[in-house]
C-alpha cells in the first residue's frame, strides 16, 4: 500500500510525521481494497520503514524529501507505526464484514551487521546497535504494541502505540546484503564491505549466507 511515495498533499502536510495521516491512510486502505483488490489475501501496508524514514527525512531522498538529523524522526516514526496499525484493523474489518481472512504485515530491509573487526569492542558496539535499531526495532513494536527506537546521543523514542500490538500476521523479509560496521574516532559509525566477495550493481555484498542467517534469527525471535 505505501512504496516511498505520497501523494503531494500528504507529503506538503509532513508525510508520516502529519496527525491526519494514520486516517488518511486507513481511508486509502478501504478505497483500494474495495475499488482493486476484494479478494486479495495477503497486504503489506508498508515497504521497508527504516529505508523509507532515513530517506524521506534524513537524506532528503525520496518524499517527503526533508534533510534533517535523526532526531527529526520521532514524530515520522510514531505516525508511519500509527498508519500501520489504522490500516491493519481496517483491513481485517473488511475483510470480517465479507467473510474473507486477510493477512497482514510489513515488508522489513533486513541486513547483517558484522563487526569489522571481529573482537574489537567498539565494532561488536556498534554492530550490535545497528542489529538492535535497524532490524528490530519496528517488528518487535508490531509484536508488543511498544516502540522502543533509540540512537544514542540523536534520538530515543519510547512509546506505547495504540492498537499497535499483535499486527503482524506474517513477517515480511526483504534482504539483500550484509555490512561489516566499525567505529571510527573522528567520523562515528562507519560501514564497509568484505573485500573477498563479489558485489551487485550497487556495490553490496553478495552475501546469502546472510539471508540464513537472518530467516533464523527471525525464527527464534
Amino acid at each position: 500500500l505505501h512504496h516511498f511515495t505520497f501523494p503531494k498533499w500528504v507529503r506538503d502536510l509532513g508525510g508520516w510525521g502529519w496527525a491526519g495521516t494514520p486516517a488518511a491512510f486507513a481511508n486509502f486502505t478501504r478505497l483500494v481494497h474495495q475499488e482493486i483488490a476484494p479478494e486479495v489475501r495477503d497486504w503489506i501496508t508498508i515497504n521497508e520503514p527504516m529505508p523509507h524514514l532515513l530517506g524521506g527525512y534524513v537524506a532528503g531522498v525520496v518524499p517527503p524529501g526533508k534533510k534533517g538529523p535523526p532526531s527529526i524522526l520521532a514524530q515520522p516514526l510514531v505516525g508511519m507505526m500509527k498508519s500501520h496499525a489504522a490500516s491493519y484493523h481496517e483491513l481485517h474489518r473488511l475483510a470480517h464484514s465479507s467473510g474473507r481472512t486477510v493477512r497482514v504485515g510489513i515488508a522489513h530491509h533486513m541486513r547483517t551487521f558484522d563487526p569489522k573487526i571481529p573482537f574489537y569492542p567498539l565494532d561488536q558496539v556498534v554492530a550490535s546497535l545497528a542489529n538492535e535499531v535497524w532490524n528490530w526495532s519496528i517488528p518487535e513494536s508490531m509484536q508488543t504494541g511498544h516502540l522502543n527506537f533509540t540512537i544514542p546521543f540523536a534520538l530515543t523514542v519510547n512509546e506505547d502505540i495504540p492498537k499497535l500490538e499483535g499486527t503482524q500476521d506474517f513477517f515480511g523479509l526483504n534482504y539483500y546484503t550484509g555490512d561489516l560496521l566499525y567505529w571510527d574516532m573522528f567520523a562515528g559509525m562507519q560501514k564497509t564491505t568484505r573485500n573477498e566477495l563479489a558485489k551487485n550493481d550497487m556495490g553490496w555484498d553478495i552475501y546469502p549466507e546472510g539471508l540464513g542467517r537472518l530467516l533464523r534469527e527471525i525464527h527464534k525471535r
